[in-house]
């Protein structure tokens, strides 16, 4: 008797390998003592390419799809200080091809942070301040359509990596992490982390799905409501499940948890710098603070939502929005 009904259902490999390891899983002793609790962490801010980060998992399945398309030329779109939008320059940069990228917002001054980082990746960034995102999906097709009328071959990038093809990458880095839960003897009551477009947490529910575990796969919104990112990472994950032949859907809806993400989206928030500042200080490892430091707010504050046991803080990334500067 199957320990579970989608036993059978294999987690495809990256179909465009970029990760050389696994990105570390250790123990937070000092925080651990601090807070009163077993704290780890699984470092993606250590993926290796370009500053590393979670969306570089979601791109080792994405390139495949623009290598089907033959493009040459990578499109995308965020904000002027996207994570992801760095991420896809990298990836362009070191698969040969060029990138183009679309930002929500004024040309600053100053490049800084991720933006310094598009520069020196050899990006092209096409600015559209006092626009809605409505407007900025419809620049990304006009900009497409702008390059292939010059001759190329452009593939858009979706938002955030966040597809069901995106949301690959994370399924495929739950298998790594129950590898290593496995070595350390580590049995986690909670994975922890930042939910800005949904596609991280629908793949690690995927993968759980698949490979089975109890533990709890909690997001903290940092974009958008909780109440509206739930159902996307829930819609993500049925669609992945049901591309990779799944028998049966989600059997716990994805708990996103609110009240961490402040005013706006991109916005720094005083419980975020003190858990930057705290993780900092504690364990030596940089947080950033408009993702991964709100998230980490949710541990330090011991949010209700968080079980008994172990806990797993998931990093993933962004430290260049720290030496951002308007």
């Amino acid at each position: 008797m199957p320990e579970h009904e989608n036993d059978h259902v294999v987690i495809p490999v990256p179909t465009v390998p970029l990760l050389p390891e696994p990105t570390p899983l250790h123990r937070l002793p000092r925080l651990s003592q601090e807070l009163g609790r077993e704290l780890w962490i699984k470092r993606d801010d250590l993926t290796a390419i370009g500053v590393g980060g979670n969306k570089i998992r979601k791109l080792e399945y994405l390139l495949g799809e623009a290598d089907k398309a033959g493009a040459d030329v990578l499109v995308t779109i965020g904000a002027v200080q996207s994570n992801h939008c760095r991420a896809v320059a990298a990836v362009a940069s070191l698969t040969g091809r060029d990138c183009h990228l679309v930002l929500a917002g004024a040309e600053p001054s100053t490049m800084t942070g991720n933006l310094l980082l598009d520069y020196y990746l050899g990006a092209s960034c096409e600015y559209l301040p006092d626009v809605g995102w409505a407007e900025i999906f419809v620049a990304a097709d006009a900009a497409c359509e702008q390059l292939r009328m010059k001759g190329r071959r452009p593939f858009l990038m979706p938002a955030g990596g966040s597809t069901a093809t995106g949301a690959l990458g994370f399924a495929n880095a739950y298998r790594e992490f129950t590898q290593q839960c496995e070595v350390v003897g580590l049995k986690p009551a909670a994975i922890v982390h930042a939910n800005g477009s949904g596609g991280t947490q629908a793949g690690l529910i995927v993968g759980r799905e698949i490979l089975g575990g109890e533990v709890s796969i909690i997001g903290v919104a940092v974009s958008l409501d909780a109440e509206l990112m739930a159902p996307v990472s829930d819609g993500l994950a049925d669609v992945l499940l049901r591309d990779l032949g799944a028998d049966v859907g989600l059997r716990q809806p994805a708990t996103v948890l609110s009240g961490y993400r402040g005013s706006e989206y991109g916005v720094e928030t005083r419980a975020g710098r003190s858990a930057l500042r705290l993780m900092l200080a504690r364990e030596g490892i940089l947080l950033d603070p408009v993702y991964t430091a709100k998230a980490f707010a949710a541990i330090v504050a011991a949010d209700s939502s968080l079980p008994d046991g172990p806990i797993v803080f998931w990093h993933t990334g962004g430290t260049p929005a720290v030496f951002a500067r308007e």
